[in-house]
């Protein structure tokens, strides 16, 4: 199999099962609370740092320069990402500095992701799954925030 062919492959298996989430049964069971902006954005914070933190987790454990490199612009994406949340939940009247998204531990997915071990499963995993799981909840995040009248 070509590297085409296994990324097509991948994005392939990714489509059919993200058009399996539906935005009802896949926004609630991640908030605790009410389905508000606010608590969205408290999962959001959750998402951010677990998506930093394994980029970061995974740069200390490769040696491949270019891949640690990836590895580390990623981490400062998804930080940088945190950050305007954090603001946005600031705008709401929500400190976000006293919050700690990942006291009640880390989510499945997370769990998941730090087992894997080669670059190429983390790079299918992280770079081409995760990030096609983000596209579907921000989506839906969107929508939700549209129905709701606000941005």
């Amino acid at each position: 199999m070509t590297s085409e062919e296994f990324v097509r492959d991948l994005d392939a298996r990714n489509q059919t099962v993200l058009k399996r989430l539906d935005p009802d049964a896949t926004l609630k069971p991640e908030v605790e609370g009410e389905l508000t902006v606010l608590n969205l954005l408290k999962v959001a914070l959750k998402n951010e740092i677990e998506a930093t933190e394994i980029a970061s987790r995974w740069l200390v454990a490769t040696d491949d320069v270019e891949v640690k490199m990836a590895f580390a612009r990623q981490a400062g994406d998804e930080a940088k990402h945190y950050r305007m949340i954090a603001d946005r939940l600031r705008e709401l009247g929500f400190d976000a500095t006293s919050f700690n998204p990942v006291a009640k531990g880390y989510g499945p997915l997370f769990q998941f992701l730090d087992r894997l071990t080669t670059t190429v499963e983390r790079v299918a995993a992280g770079q081409f799954t995760r990030e096609a799981i983000a596209v579907v909840k921000n989506r839906q995040f969107i929508e939700f925030c549209e129905r709701a009248g606000t941005r």
